[in-house]
């Protein structure tokens, strides 16, 4: 059907109904028949005009369904492996092109996908995402500003607040396996840092509040605290 129209008028709905169709699959049997013979790289490298109008949120919305259902059984139909390489991940490329889209929600979209990839923790995956040209988006401000900050930003809150401890852990967690990638010690160290710094300022606020002559609560971090050795 993509083949043989060009109108963004049937492609939209196209991919919504395919999106939802695979957010809604739950047999692993069904999952891997709809993945497999390279129908869903086909539907992905489909030449869309994504510039402008309303396709690309729809085009989001399918990359980010089916990033949604793969694991290490899946993952294996949605790469091309020349030896023992991953030599494409249309997936994956084929998103990181609206890392940088002007819609927050696109954004969010990608990382939420790239988070999806990286999860799976397969080693030749993480070989490919690290190899030019692709692994410029694993440059440090681009992986900070990008993935790391938008995770830690909603820590602070969810450790203030008791009752949602769950999204504490669980955004320590996306970051422990983010950082399994990059096994960089730079990187670790910027995201100790902010970690360190909320903890160690929280617990500056809870001493201040016993003494009432310091007024500051706020504590530096000592740069012993976020190097590694």
């Amino acid at each position: 059907m993509l083949d043989i129209s060009e109108n963004s008028r049937v492609e939209a709905p196209l991919l919504q109904y395919l999106s939802i169709m695979i957010q809604n699959m739950d047999n692993e049997h069904a999952i891997y028949y709809c993945f497999s013979n390279g129908y869903i790289n086909s539907i992905i490298l489909h030449p869309y005009e994504l510039d402008g109008g309303d396709l690309a949120p729809y085009y989001m919305s399918f990359l980010r369904a089916v990033s949604g259902k793969i694991n290490r059984h899946t993952l294996c139909l949605l790469v091309n492996v020349h030896g023992d390489a991953v030599v494409s991940f249309p997936l994956y490329t084929e998103a990181l092109r609206f890392a940088h889209h002007e819609e927050k929600m696109i954004q969010t979209a990608v990382r939420t996908i790239a988070l999806n990839i990286y999860n799976v923790s397969d080693e030749m995956v993480y070989k490919f995402i690290m190899t030019p040209p692709v692994s410029d988006y694993f440059s440090v401000m681009n992986l900070l500003n990008g993935l790391v900050f938008p995770v830690l930003f909603s820590l602070p809150a969810s450790m203030n607040n008791n009752g949602s401890d769950l999204s504490a852990i669980t955004s320590l967690y996306i970051l422990s396996r983010l950082l399994q990638v990059v096994e960089g010690r730079s990187m670790i160290n910027n995201v100790a840092g902010v970690i360190l710094y909320h903890v160690l300022n929280l617990n500056a606020r809870t001493l201040s509040e016993g003494n009432a002559s310091d007024s500051s609560g706020v504590i530096s971090i000592p740069s012993w605290c976020i190097v590694l050795h």
